[in-house]
């Protein structure tokens, strides 16, 4: 007797993924739109923005530092950027299988969710101190949601 999963096969939901990828737009917007949201302020460290207080957007404070920031992305734009054309199949293939992962394990729809454009979102986003960045991309910073926040959405873990 074979027993069947319901759960599309990986190898059937990377080749879905992939034709289905497309060149995303960039977000002009989407750094103020994290900004404004996290309350001007990195999501991790909690300190200012210094080009929002230069703009007067918050008012500094002697316990808070003011730093330089970016947006960081929970699932990277890389991961759905310039990834087709020629010469891109070993993205277009690394995207795909990546994006399955996700779907299969996190149960997270990268193609209906975060492709093209939509890897701006508000919550596939947030503000990050540029001295920490780094850390954040080599995985040695993990987040994990916070529920029924507007500012800081993320715990330090």
């Amino acid at each position: 007797m074979k027993i069947h999963s319901p759960r599309k096969s990986l190898t059937t939901l990377t080749e879905a993924i992939a034709a289905a990828l497309v060149e995303p737009h960039r977000s002009a917007n989407a750094k103020l739109i994290a900004l404004q949201r996290d309350g001007f302020c990195c999501a991790i460290t909690g300190s200012f923005d210094h080009d929002s207080a230069m703009k007067g957007y918050v008012q500094p404070t002697p316990e808070k530092a003011e730093v330089y920031t970016q947006v960081a992305h929970i699932f990277g734009e890389s991961n759905n950027e310039a990834i087709l054309g020629e010469g891109h199949t070993v993205k277009l293939e690394w995207a795909s299988t990546a994006a399955a992962l996700v779907e299969r394990y996190a149960e997270i729809s990268i193609l209906k969710e975060l492709n093209g454009s939509n890897i701006y979102r508000a919550t596939n986003i947030f503000t990050i101190d540029q001295g920490v960045h780094p850390y954040f991309d080599a995985l040695e910073i993990s987040l994990e949601p916070v529920q029924d926040t507007l500012v800081r959405g993320f715990r330090f873990v």
